[in-house]
């Protein structure tokens, strides 16, 4: 992570929303805590190396970390910790200004929101918090390898998370570098709850043509994985049987 982290930011317009009086200095406080940790990290290790994750989150994170480039302080317990006790509000907060709108929208050197961390991080109490406050156009932010924050919560099966930027209309048909959207994922990882509840979506019903760089809509590739229960809720939902595989050429 480049010592400029938090130098690039979306210019925001205020909403009528009440949001954390202390958020301009938690962002600063977590900037400073990144660049701590990291300094500390490239002393004792490569570029390219990560402190892993516990448990469950930490089996699905680093696939997330084999498969894409990802942040090397992901997994940190001392970020993890720092995320939340800065970012989380005090009791009792007054509403903010639009000075404090934007930090909001503060973004890592590799296109990352406190969103898509948090999430990374698997600390969902921050992760919805966060999805409460911010404004639509920050929550469809996407980083570096397109990637927005629902791609993320759903590779990483966070259905509360997923819900959550669902029901607050985020776009549902932002590709990633490969073209995916974050159905194709919920599809790709057989997360059938995900598809479940992207499919209910408040827009209505997606695209269910949409196909990746691969020429790969969603239903072809539950027919890959031969998962039933996904190719039954993908055909009631729209998508057409005789789809032909059309890939992107080069």
């Amino acid at each position: 992570m480049s010592d400029e982290w938090g130098s690039k930011k979306l210019g925001l317009h205020p909403e009528d929303s009440r949001y954390d009086s202390g958020l301009a200095e938690s962002v600063q406080s977590l900037q400073e805590e990144v660049l701590t940790l990291h300094s500390a990290t490239a002393a004792g290790t490569s570029d390219s190396a990560s402190r892993p994750l516990h448990g469950d989150a930490a089996d699905k994170a680093s696939e997330v970390q084999d498969s894409e480039r990802v942040d090397s302080t992901y997994g940190s317990v001392s970020l993890t910790e720092s995320l939340t006790q800065t970012c989380l509000p005090p009791s009792g907060a007054p509403e903010t200004d639009s000075e404090q709108l934007d930090s909001l929208a503060y973004l890592s050197e590799e296109g990352d929101t406190l969103l898509h961390l948090s999430i990374i991080h698997a600390i969902p109490t921050l992760s919805l918090y966060f999805i409460d406050l911010a404004p639509k156009d920050v929550l469809d932010i996407q980083n570096d390898l397109y990637q927005s924050a629902l791609h993320l919560a759903v590779y990483l099966e966070q259905v509360e998370v997923v819900e959550a930027l669902v029901e607050k209309d985020v776009n549902l048909e932002l590709q990633d570098r490969k073209g995916d959207t974050a159905l194709h994922l919920a599809c790709e990882k057989e997360h059938l709850e995900c598809a479940k509840i992207l499919l209910r979506g408040p827009r209505g019903p997606q695209n269910m043509q949409l196909q990746n760089w691969k020429g790969l809509s969603c239903l072809h590739i539950a027919t890959l994985k031969r998962n039933q229960a996904l190719i039954s809720l993908l055909m009631e939902s729209g998508a057409d049987i005789n789809s032909q595989v059309c890939p992107v050429l080069p």
